[in-house]
C-alpha cells in the first residue's frame, strides 16, 4: 500500500513540536551536569535525549526521502554526527566520567545552528515538494 503523501505544513509543525521538546531533554540534561547531579539523574537526563535524538533525526530523514530532498546525504551525515555525539556523553555517564559543562553547551549550540542553518533548506523544499 503506498504511503500518504507528506503533509509540507502539518509536518513543519511537528519538527518545530519535536524541536522545542529536543531542546528541553537538551537544557534538562545540561542542568543535571550542571548541578552534579548523582548518576541516576543524569542518566535518566541523557538516555531520555538519546531515545529523542534517534526519533527526531528518523522522522527527519523519512520525510527526506519521501519528498527526494537533494541534500539528504549531507543532512544525514550530519545528524550521525550529532547523534554520535549523543552517545559519547551517554558513555561518559554510564562510565563515570566527568562532563564538561562546556561540551554541553557547545553540543546545544551546535543543535541551534542545525536547526536554524541546515534545517531551513529543507523547510524551503518541503513547503514547495511536500505534498505529493
Amino acid at each position: 500500500m503506498p504511503k500518504a503523501p507528506v503533509q509540507s505544513k502539518a509536518y513543519i509543525e511537528e519538527c518545530q513540536d519535536h524541536h522545542q521538546e529536543f531542546y528541553a531533554l537538551a537544557n534538562a540534561f545540561r542542568e543535571a551536569v550542571k548541578a552534579g547531579e548523582m548518576p541516576p539523574v543524569t542518566q535518566s537526563a541523557i538516555d531520555a535525549l538519546a531515545d529523542y535524538t534517534h526519533l527526531h533525526f528518523s522522522r527527519e530523514e523519512e520525510i527526506m526521502e519521501k519528498t527526494r530532498y537533494s541534500g539528504l546525504t549531507d543532512h544525514r551525515d550530519r545528524h550521525r554526527a550529532l547523534n554520535h555525539r549523543v552517545k559519547e556523553f551517554q558513555k561518559a555517564v554510564k562510565t563515570g566520567s566527568v562532563i564538561e559543562l562546556s561540551a554541553v553547551n557547545t553540543f546545544i549550540k551546535d543543535l541551534t545552528s542545525h536547526d536554524r542553518e541546515e534545517d531551513s533548506p529543507f523547510f524551503e523544499h518541503l513547503a514547495k515538494h511536500g505534498a505529493r
